[in-house]
């Protein structure tokens, strides 16, 4: 058997102190975190921080749990990890793009979130998915970090977050329409939907509260990973079919952009 990660035995040993406490809903927060794990993350928010499923631990994933956050430091374990998680739809071969670029002295030196999304806001790959026109000149707002409060449903449970950090890795705006992007580094099978579904209610709750005419939110999840030596793009878009129900994700298109530099 594969020894679980710090992270792993970290969240196996809270889940296995709630659950034993009775209580419901099955709350904790970062000061049980720093107890359990005797402060050996310098962020408690890391540690109930699980991006894919994949790296889940065998508890949580036999009893069908997975980690939401509450704001304020409070986060909760949720029955109903199909409805916490998406797996990335395959990308037909007709919508795989050869894209030759000619490649400056800064690009890819750092492959984080805003290096990946710059380099595909530079090279045009984001005007050609997005508007179908790499002349497109959308209004492009970079990484932030902001806080943000709604309600929502996993099946049955009712969440209710409060001051949620959340960091947005860039928005786009053309008539009207926001465009948000989530970006990682490397391969994964799935994704935590509350990565764009978060960010999702913060646009519609700016929206709402300053009365701003906007048309529609488009969230998009982007993956950079290199594959026999060529850097190749992901690009998938979604929606939610009812914005209360993180679980109604919809998966509109994708496309991918194999880079090569000239």
């Amino acid at each position: 058997m594969r020894k679980e990660s710090k992270k792993q035995e970290a969240i196996t040993s809270i889940f296995q102190h709630v659950y034993q406490e009775g209580k419901k809903p099955l709350e904790f927060d970062n000061n049980l975190v720093k107890q359990v794990t005797g402060g050996k993350f310098s962020n408690q928010f890391e540690a109930t921080k699980f991006d894919t499923s994949e790296i889940l631990p065998p508890i949580l994933k036999d009893s069908d749990y997975f980690v939401v956050h509450l704001g304020q430091g409070r986060h909760r374990f949720v029955r109903g990890i199909g409805e916490g998680y998406h797996s990335f739809e395959p990308i037909p071969q007709a919508n795989v793009k050869p894209w030759p670029y000619k490649k400056s002295v800064w690009n890819e030196t750092t492959t984080g979130e805003s290096a990946i999304l710059s380099l595909c806001y530079n090279q045009m790959i984001m005007q050609d998915f997005l508007y179908d026109d790499i002349r497109a000149h959308p209004k492009i707002y970079f990484a932030r970090r902001t806080k943000t409060s709604f309600d929502y449903f996993i099946g049955d449970q009712r969440i209710e977050v409060k001051n949620l950090q959340l960091e947005i890795d860039m928005t786009l705006e053309k008539d009207k329409v926001i465009v948000f992007f989530e970006a990682k580094n490397g391969l994964r099978s799935d994704f935590a939907v509350m990565q764009i579904y978060g960010p999702c209610r913060y646009c519609r709750n700016v929206a709402e509260e300053r009365k701003l005419d906007v048309k529609g939110i488009r969230p998009i999840f982007v993956i950079r990973y290199v594959e026999q030596s060529q850097t190749r793009v992901a690009f998938y878009e979604y929606t939610f079919d009812d914005i209360t129900r993180p679980g109604s994700i919809r998966f509109v298109r994708n496309a991918q952009y194999n880079l090569t530099a000239r």
